[in-house]
């Protein structure tokens, strides 16, 4: 938790919703020298955290100095920060921004959230970069009632026609079990990207609305639209769960053809390993694993677990022994130290 001298932060009676009052009235404040933040030792139940990409590699203590540093200079571009990297954050929107995604991607959601009201509380500019990254938090917390809050101040400030901002939104509402208004954002939007039409692809698939799912693959295949990776495996999961090989070899085939990368991933092709097994058919599944470059042991799992699903356990116990004298040989390739 971060906490300061009040006059930095405003003292007035806040008239804010309550869904942000919530976090406002966790703030203590105190002077700069006892500046203090949520601890960095203390270990918390990971969440899932949706990707976060981050050009900067800076540990949480990191992202608590700097913090410290631009509350005690009152946040002026000015002061020359110890960190070279932060010389591209040129503006107080870049660095409030950095310090919101940095403690999410370190799993302190409720700092990135009091700094977003701090920016409400003193009427900092919020741009169409700052909230996708507080919507983030609210997916990490979870907080629906604080994702609706910042839905309001999207609209209310006119980023509601931002497709960047709208496709946080939709992954925010999957995120906090609310699809419905997902699909409604979605439904709204007027010029789609290929994230717009990979996220909606993606929350059916994680809510096991396969139908959807399928109407919007073919809906993206008739305008040239390649879904994501993400979205994709996520779909398989679905048709996995179905057991539908005719449908699973369909999928595939889609996957081949409009896939925007030269070879599938190990993640996606570790999907379709576990659809083809659910479905019994080994000979598919194997070939794709005898495929793989660089399989993980997730993927060797995946592909052991098809054996002893099909009752071919001797296959698998064949593979099993296979995985463990790749790992020997690793092992008695490395030099001692």
């Amino acid at each position: 938790m971060v906490t300061c001298n009040s006059h930095l932060y405003g003292s007035a009676p806040s008239l804010l919703p309550s869904s942000v009052q919530k976090f406002q009235s966790s703030y203590e404040y105190y002077s700069i020298a006892s500046l203090k933040f949520t601890p960095a030792k203390q270990k918390k139940k990971k969440t899932r955290v949706p990707y976060i990409q981050n050009e900067l590699h800076i540990n949480l203590v990191e992202t608590q100095q700097i913090h410290g540093q631009l509350l005690k200079n009152r946040f002026s571009c000015s002061y020359k920060l110890p960190f070279p990297a932060l010389k591209s954050y040129s503006s107080n929107a870049a660095l409030y921004s950095f310090l919101i995604t940095s403690y999410i991607k370190h799993n302190f959601p409720e700092d990135a959230v009091k700094i977003y009201v701090h920016l409400r509380e003193t009427d900092v500019e919020i741009d169409n970069f700052i909230i996708p990254s507080i919507l983030k938090a609210c997916c990490v917390v979870p907080s629906a009632l604080l994702g609706e809050e910042v839905h309001g101040f999207v609209v209310k400030n006119g980023f509601h026609s931002d497709v960047f901002v709208c496709n946080a939104l939709m992954m925010m509402y999957s995120e906090v079990g609310n699809l419905a208004s997902a699909c409604q954002l979605f439904d709204r939007i007027e010029k789609r990207d290929s994230v717009s039409w990979s996220t909606m692809l993606r929350n059916y698939g994680r809510h096991g609305m396969l139908d959807e799912a399928l109407k919007l693959v073919r809906e993206m295949h008739a305008i040239g639209v390649k879904p994501s990776e993400i979205a994709m495996i996520s779909v398989i999961h679905v048709i996995a769960e179905l057991a539908d090989v005719k449908l699973g070899k369909s999928i595939h085939a889609y996957v081949t053809r409009n896939k925007s990368y030269e070879k599938p991933s190990v993640p996606l092709s570790t999907a379709l390993i576990d659809l083809y097994a659910n479905c019994a058919n080994l000979a598919y599944a194997r070939r794709i694993f005898d495929n793989l470059s660089g399989a993980s042991i997730i993927s060797w799992s995946a592909m052991i677990a098809a054996y002893i699903n099909c009752n071919d356990l001797n296959e698998g116990f064949k593979l099993f022994i296979e995985i463990l004298d790749e790992v020997w040989s690793k092992d008695a390739a490395q030099p001692e130290l």
